[in-house]
């Protein structure tokens, strides 16, 4: 019965389900299956075929593209509330990236016949995937725009705004970011070099705009405006 819970309390939260009644959450929850994995471990394989949705109940997940050099291109991460794997539920297409887990991780998972089912009883829900998949082309435009148009102390730093309007919270005068990727993350993220990313890191914190502690990240406030209209 705790575990029921737990999944429809996950499921209120997530964004395309926020709107359903808590029959249909319950309802839901019913369908969906539970999954752990260890850190470092591969969910989902890039061009195998996909039929299932992933939700994040715990841990973090990242979408990457891997070169056959090695070298990692992160499209982007994932947090409990979040998910993905949706493409494949649409368009029954293969998968378009790898999604390996930065620590330990459980999921639950919604089979593409079960949510089909859910969508056809409720146009609403079809909505709200239309509209997450809007909100990604739109980030990824926004993302290839920036890898182009923008140096890397431009890139870097629009990205730490961009999480910190996203998942920041303000105390005493800094807008702080919990649980913000570490310097090879961003790095890999951004295209380019992890020691790049330290040292303007280290420029912003000491120009007084950035600080980092106990894994959280730091933008000062009254910075945010200034930098986001290209005074920095």
């Amino acid at each position: 019965m705790d575990q029921m819970k737990n999944r429809i309390r996950l499921l209120s939260n997530v964004t395309i389900f926020n709107k359903l009644t808590p029959e249909e959450l319950a309802a839901l929850a019913a369908c969906c299956v539970e999954r752990e994995y260890k850190k470092g471990a591969l969910i989902l394989s890039r061009n195998t075929e996909g039929d299932t949705l992933f939700i994040v109940m715990s841990g973090r997940v990242k979408a990457v593209l891997s070169a056959r050099s090695g070298r990692e291109i992160v499209l982007s991460f994932f947090k409990p509330g979040e998910f993905f794997g949706e493409l494949s539920l649409v368009d029954k297409m293969p998968r378009s990236a790898d999604v390996m887990t930065i620590e330990e991780t459980k999921v639950l998972t919604l089979h593409r016949d079960d949510f089909r089912r859910l969508t056809q009883q409720n146009y609403e829900l079809m909505l709200s995937i239309v509209a997450v998949l809007c909100a990604r082309l739109r980030h990824a435009d926004e993302l290839i725009g920036n890898l182009a148009l923008m140096d890397v102390y431009g890139r870097i730093i629009h990205h730490i705004i961009e999480l910190a309007r996203r998942e920041g919270k303000m105390v005493d005068g800094w807008c702080e970011i919990e649980h913000a990727p570490n310097q090879r993350e961003v790095a890999n993220l951004l295209g380019t070099s992890r020691e790049t990313v330290s040292r303007v890191f280290a420029d912003y914190k000491k120009r007084g705009i950035l600080k980092s502690t106990g894994g959280k990240l730091l933008l000062r406030a009254s910075a945010i405006a200034e930098i986001d209209g290209g005074q920095e």
